[in-house]
């Protein structure tokens, strides 16, 4: 029976010891995930508090995966490493943030919710008209691929942390209504005093006061005279049927006064269109001008040189019209003697007769000269004795 005991005893602190496990477990996500594996991503945050490997990470609400590493960076911040379940897209319309989980074990979560609309705007707006159309927000929806790495990671404060600030710029506050409370009190103090100071000099002063009012009292008199000569002046019917008119008119002059702006303004517009016009042109001016100012002397002694060349060219025509115009020049035989003119002609004639005549010649001389090349023994007497053909002889090594 005792042994009976013991077994059921120790048999209740296992189950005991197991449901404590568990529930530690459940409390501090300290379990495996035993859900199926998926695709990794990277994200970069400023910190990570309260996340380590096994983190459950969210999207609206739902559990999507965990983290499976936590890198610290040499040069600050935090890289983690998250497996996404297979079936879900993260797009690059979202951004991830670490928030707390329970406030009793410390833990964090990882939550991924939609961009605000101006951090959409200024990564997807690519024609900055404050509008994302279809095809930025079909960029803006495409998944996230498998080992990206996002740099968008943001850090909720947790509770506590807010509270603490709360109560620090609450005493902070209080502290500045304390001030401003001392401050009034010493503004009525200041007032308090500056009103006495007023009932001292109106005291000590009534004599000027009363001289005052009295000055005061003789002008309100001279204005009342000078307000009764004005009614009387305006009062008269012809000058208010003159005043009626005038003021008719001012629309009138208005209207012309801003006619005449408008077309001054024109006018100046047009000015100013020729102004620029102007600048054009001058600036294209200066452009062809630049050069020619810059190579001044040089252009000044090519064109001096050329009219010099010009002048002595003109000179030198001169001389030959002068000398075609001599009578006792060989030109002037020549361009004006006929007799002399044919002699030349059938000069010329007697030449060309001649070389047509000497090319026969010059052909046979070139035949006998290839045949004499070809074969030197024709000049001898062995030539003659030889009854081999022409040309069968031994040939001249140079030809």
């Amino acid at each position: 029976m005792n042994e009976q005991k013991l077994k059921r005893r120790l048999g209740s602190v296992i189950i005991l010891a197991g449901m404590i496990t568990i529930s530690l477990l459940v409390m501090f996500e300290a379990f495996p995930n035993l859900q199926s594996s998926g695709y990794e991503i990277m994200i970069q945050f400023p910190s990570a508090p309260g996340v380590k490997e096994s983190t459950e990470v969210r999207k609206s609400g739902i559990e999507i995966g965990r983290v499976t590493d936590v890198e610290l960076k040499p040069d600050g911040g935090v890289i983690l490493t998250i497996t996404v379940d297979h079936g879900v897209a993260i797009g690059h319309h979202e951004s991830c943030r670490i928030k707390m989980g329970s406030l009793l074990t410390g833990s964090a979560i990882l939550e991924f919710t939609v961009k605000p609309v101006e951090v959409l705007l200024a990564e997807f707006d690519t024609n900055e008209d404050g509008v994302l159309d279809a095809k930025e927000t079909a960029k803006s929806l495409q998944p996230v691929t498998a080992g990206s790495m996002i740099s968008n990671g943001l850090v909720v404060d947790d509770p506590l942390t807010v509270l603490v600030n709360m109560q620090q710029n609450m005493s902070e506050t209080f502290g500045s209504i304390q001030q401003a409370g001392t401050g009034v009190d010493d503004a009525a103090g200041e007032f308090k005093t500056l009103m006495k100071n007023l009932n001292d000099s109106f005291t000590e002063s009534e004599a000027e006061l009363k001289q005052a009012v009295k000055q005061t009292h003789d002008a309100m008199q001279k204005f009342e005279t000078a307000m009764d000569s004005i009614n009387a002046v305006v009062g008269d019917e012809e000058t208010r049927l003159k005043l009626k008119a005038s003021v008719n008119e001012i629309p009138v002059v208005l209207k012309q006064a801003t006619q005449t702006l408008a077309t001054a303004q024109q006018t100046m517009k047009y000015f100013e269109t020729v102004g620029q016009k102007a600048e054009s042109n001058l600036d294209h001016l200066e452009k062809f001008t630049r050069p020619l100012g810059e190579r001044g002397e040089m252009l000044v002694e090519s064109i001096t040189s050329s009219v010099e060349n010009f002048d002595n060219t003109v000179s030198q025509m001169n001389e030959l019209v002068t000398t075609l115009n001599n009578a006792e020049g060989s030109l002037h035989k020549i361009v004006h003697d006929d007799e002399l003119y044919y002699s030349i002609k059938r000069t010329t004639t007697n030449i060309e007769d001649a070389t047509r005549r000497l090319r026969p010649i010059l052909n046979d001389l070139r035949v006998f000269s290839d045949k004499i090349a070809t074969d030197p023994r024709q000049l001898g007497v062995g030539g003659m004795l030889d009854r081999r053909p022409v040309g069968a002889g031994v040939k001249s090594p140079l030809w």
